[in-house]
C-alpha cells in the first residue's frame, strides 16, 4: 500500500507525541505524496523548519515538531547511544533534523555531540566517530592489515572518499574489483588507523571484497526526524515472491529460493537478520498491503486470511519434517539411525554382531538427547537457584 510503513514509534518522540503509531503509514509531508519508505527521508528533508505536516493512511493529518531522535542502536555501539536518545547539538550547532544533523557534522570524523538521554532530564556531550560501523572478520583482507580485534571499526573514509554512514559505504564497495588495493580510514576507539587493503573476490558478486560484517546506519545507530522505526513491508512482500527488493540478493529470485526464505521468514525474523519478525498479515500490518489483480475481487480479509493459512500450514510442516528426523523412535530419524547402525556394525570386524550392539548405540543416542534436552529445559533454573 503506498505510503511508509510505521513498524515502531519512540517513546515520548515527536511521532508519539503527534498521536502516531505502529501500523500507521505516513502517506504525504506538508501535503507532498510518500510513495514508500525510501521516500519518507527524501520529503522530510525537503522541508525546511521544524514542524511538518504529516498524513496518516491518507486520512487525517497531524502535526508533529521534529527533533532527532535514535530509533536503533548496536548494543555496546562506539557511540554510547540508546534507542530513545535525542541529539539536540553537533559541536554545539543546534540540529533537530537529519540533513541538519550531516550537514554540522561534513567533513568532521570526529564530533562532540549534545545529547538528551532517553533515561534522563540531563543533557551530556559526548565525542563521537562519524561513520560506518563494521566489524572485521577473521581471516579476511581487512583484518591481515588492521590485526585481530573484537572492537568495532568505524570506516570515516574508504578509497579518500568521506563515508558518514554504511548506507555511503556500500555503494563504494560495490564499485571495486577483486585484487584493487583501497586505502581504509577509520577509527578502532579513539585510535585514527589508515590502512592500504588489497581486496578479494566477493563470494556473491563481482566486486571486492574488503571483509567486514556491517552494522547498519550512522556509527552503528539509524536516527529519525519524527522518532519512527519503519517497517520493511517492500522486502516481506519480496521474500514472499512479490516485486519488492530483498537483501538476500540472487537467493530470492529463484523459486526454490523464494519457498525456502518464505518459510524461514518466523525464524528470520526472530535471529534479528530483519528488524521485525513476520507471522503472516496479521497483528495490523495488513494495512502495509492491497490485494490487487485478480484476487482483488473477494477483498483484503477473505485473502489475508486465506495467506496466513497457507503461510502457517506450510511453516508448521516444515518444521515437523525436522522434528520427525530426530534420532529417537518412534519417529522416522530413529529408524533411520537404527539402519545406519545396523549397516555399520555389520562393516566392523567382529565375529558375531548382535542386536544388542545395534540397540546399545540407538538407545544411548536417544538418551543422550533426553538428558540434553532436559538440562536445557530445566539447567538455567537450577544454575540460577
Amino acid at each position: 500500500a503506498p505510503g511508509a510503513a510505521v513498524g515502531g514509534v519512540a517513546q515520548d518522540s515527536p511521532a508519539a507525541d503527534a498521536g502516531i503509531e505502529p501500523n500507521d503509514r505516513i502517506t504525504a509531508i506538508n501535503g507532498t505524496a510518500v510513495e514508500g519508505n525510501d521516500d519518507l527521508a527524501d520529503r522530510l528533508e525537503a522541508v525546511d523548519g521544524e514542524q511538518v505536516a504529516v498524513e496518516l493512511n491518507g486520512e487525517e493529518t497531524v502535526r508533529v515538531d521534529r527533533s532527532l531522535i535514535v530509533t536503533a542502536a548496536m548494543d555496546d555501539g562506539p557511540t554510547g547511544l540508546s534507542t530513545g536518545d535525542e541529539i539536540r547539538a553537533v559541536d554545539g550547532q543546534t540540529v533537530a533534523t537529519e540533513r541538519g544533523f550531516f550537514d554540522a557534522v561534513g567533513d568532521d570524523e570526529r564530533v562532540s555531540l549534545t545529547i538528551e538521554p532517553a533515561d534522563s532530564e540531563e543533557s551530556v556531550e559526548r565525542a563521537v566517530t562519524i561513520g560506518a560501523a563494521v566489524s572485521i572478520a577473521e581471516g579476511e583482507p581487512l583484518e591481515a592489515e588492521t590485526g585481530p580485534t573484537d572492537e568495532t571499526f568505524v570506516i570515516t573514509r574508504f578509497d579518500g572518499e568521506r563515508v558518514h554512514s554504511y548506507e555511503d559505504l556500500a555503494p563504494l564497495l560495490a564499485d571495486t574489483e577483486p585484487g584493487q588495493q583501497v586505502e581504509v580510514a577509520g577509527y578502532i576507539g579513539d585510535e585514527r588507523q589508515t590502512h592500504t587493503v588489497t581486496l578479494d573476490e566477493n563470494p556473491r558478486s563481482e566486486s571486492g571484497f574488503l571483509g567486514i560484517q556491517p552494522y547498519p546506519g550512522t556509527s552503528g545507530v539509524d536516527v529519525s526526524d519524527i522518532g519512527v522505526q519503519l517497517y520493511p513491508a517492500d522486502e516481506y512482500l519480496g521474500l514472499l515472491g512479490g516485486d519488492g527488493e530483498t537483501r538476500f540478493g540472487g537467493v530470492a529470485d529463484t523459486f526454490l529460493g523464494k519457498m525456502g526464505l518464505a518459510l524461514l521468514l518466523p525464524v528470520i525474523g526472530v535471529s534479528g537478520a530483519l528488524p521485525f519478525n513476520f507471522a503472516g498479515f496479521t497483528g495490523g500490518i495488513q494495512n502495509f498491503y492491497e490485494v490487487q489483480g485478480a484476487l482483488g475481487a473477494f477483498g483484503d480479509g477473505t485473502v489475508f486470511l486465506v495467506a496466513n493459512l497457507l503461510f502457517w500450514t506450510g511453516w508448521i510442516n516444515v518444521q515437523l519434517g525436522f522434528f520427525n528426523c530426530v534420532p529417537a523412535f518412534p519417529l522416522d530419524g530413529g529408524h533411520i539411525l537404527r539402519t545406519s547402525t545396523e549397516a555399520i556394525v555389520s562393516r566392523l570386524p567382529i565375529i558375531d554382531p548382535t542386536r544388542g550392539m545395534v540397540r546399545l548405540v540407538t538407545t544411548t543416542v536417544g538418551v543422550t538427547m533426553l538428558v540434553s534436552f532436559l538440562v536445557m529445559l530445566f539447567g538455567p533454573q537450577l544454575v540460577s537457584g
